[in-house]
């Protein structure tokens, strides 16, 4: 009788510490160091209706990029690149991102789950099965942290919950919370709260008035914002786990300067990376130490950029330098002491051409300029920079 053979998984994209150092495995087995770009989606020619031009555009911009040095296209990018370099796939599990006017928290105890899985399988569905996938990211630039919020925003997802009616699983939740936690000390409960603990009305009140900086009040306040972590990274992860449990999990992509301990420790078992986006020109090293002692997990630069003005936009993006010169050697030493960090698993760019705004008059610089002409000082700054780190991963103590 024939034995019917065992068919073995396809290889993917993993994660590996080797000689101290954190760093990507490709498919085949090589050490993979990511260099790449995002927002390529952001290319006019990739929103024509009759797509006439994507292929080839599609071929010019990868071979661009792999001239340049780069061999990856990170999140928002179209799908004719995706046989063309390895790349990312992204969602959104809460609309909660930085550039949103006015974010929309949800309740993540109540029907969070289930719509979550319905974003994760439209994220997947897609891209499982190519072989170029490495991973995956949730949200973009979640606001998190408490204080930055309410100082930003005059909002946060505490407040958000705890304004909520009587019936919302969140509210009820936060209820039973607060009486676990004072339940010993109801007098002290009502000095700072103004209301009685015990009492059912507590479900239908609005918490307005808060002294939200009160010592016990903004320690309260963190540690249900811990709980509402575990919920959204559960609903996120078991999300995951349904729809592809072989690839790698980067999670949201965080501000640097908005990652709350209590939410870093409640994502980690759920993703295997930690996907970063630092705004200042030079490298935070304090920062990003800060976030590997919490993770021990290695970390991606998963966008950033710096910038320089121009005769027709004085007014750009990312920090700016004084010359599209200063610019190129900023790119270098960024990478340069990025990478002397063994928990760094990649860098990618912020954005492949120029895109103007209008609304507030600012560009978001690229690599080439409208016309899709390569800004030659910057680019030849740029291919300098990521072929002596690739050159330094591949000859150097990185490798095995």
């Amino acid at each position: 009788m024939k034995q019917n053979k065992t068919r073995q998984p396809r290889p993917v994209f993993q994660i590996a510490q080797r000689h101290g150092r954190w760093m990507l495995i490709a498919p085949d087995g090589s050490p993979f160091i990511s260099l790449g770009v995002v927002h390529i989606g952001a290319v006019p020619g990739f929103r024509d209706e009759a797509g006439e031009r994507r292929i080839p555009l599609s071929e010019k911009i990868a071979s661009n990029l792999h001239q340049w040095g780069f061999n990856t296209a990170g999140y928002h990018h179209p799908a004719e690149l995706r046989d063309r370099m390895p790349f990312l796939a992204d969602t959104y599990i809460a609309w909660v991102p930085y550039f949103a006017p006015q974010p929309r928290y949800p309740d993540v105890f109540g029907g969070y789950a289930s719509a979550v899985r319905r974003a994760i399988h439209q994220m997947c569905a897609p891209v499982k099965s190519n072989p170029n996938l490495i991973g995956y990211y949730w949200t973009d630039t979640p606001r998190w942290d408490l204080d930055t919020a309410r100082r930003l925003v005059n909002d946060d997802w505490v407040s958000a919950i705890r304004r909520n009616p009587a019936i919302y699983p969140g509210k009820q939740r936060y209820v039973a919370f607060l009486r676990e936690r004072h339940g010993a000390k109801p007098d002290v409960f009502r000095k700072l709260y103004g209301l009685e603990l015990h009492d059912p009305c507590i479900l239908d009140a609005d918490f307005a008035g808060l002294p939200l900086y009160d010592p016990v009040v903004h320690r309260d306040d963190y540690d249900f914002l811990r709980l509402i972590a575990r919920e959204y990274y559960r609903g996120a992860g078991e999300g995951m786990e349904r729809e592809d449990r072989k690839h790698l999990v980067f999670g949201d992509r965080y501000m640097l300067t908005d990652m709350p301990t209590e939410v870093l420790e409640e994502a980690l078992p759920w993703i295997d990376a930690v996907a970063v986006q630092p705004y200042e020109a030079r490298f935070e090293k304090a920062r990003f130490d800060r976030v590997y002692r919490i993770a021990r997990k290695p970390i991606l630069i998963c966008d950033h950029a710096v910038s320089f003005p121009t005769a027709r936009y004085p007014k750009t993006g990312w920090p700016k330098c004084a010359s599209e010169a200063d610019a190129a050697r900023a790119y270098q030493e960024y990478l340069k002491e990025a990478f002397a960090q063994p928990y760094m698993l990649g860098y990618h760019r912020c954005q492949y051409v120029d895109r103007f705004s209008k609304s507030n008059g600012v560009l978001m610089q690229g690599l080439v300029g409208e016309d899709s002409t390569p800004y030659p000082t910057l680019v030849e700054g740029v291919r300098r920079g990521n072929r002596a780190i690739l050159e330094t991963f591949q000859h150097g103590t990185w490798g095995e």
